[in-house]
């Protein structure tokens, strides 16, 4: 029988299950953490294709070459 909070139970098999509850418990856990470890790193890589294009983009707006090209067209 479990005692109070937190309390182990008496039962031999009891306690077994619970031990392997607990094991079973950590393994899930640690599964989720690999794989939210892995989509972050996927979320970071398409934040710096999207960072990267995005200075692409504004260098050719609003770089000193536009500049240039906007005098000589007028």
């Amino acid at each position: 029988m479990i005692e109070g909070f937190g309390g182990l139970p008496d039962d031999f098999d009891q306690l077994k299950a619970l031990a392997l509850s607990a094991m079973s418990q950590t393994l899930n856990l640690t599964a989720k953490v690999e794989d939210l470890t892995q989509t972050n790193a996927a979320a970071k890589a398409e934040i710096d294709r999207l960072t990267s294009i995005i200075k692409t983009l504004r260098r050719g707006r609003f770089g000193k070459r536009s500049e240039k090209l906007g005098a000589a067209t007028e």
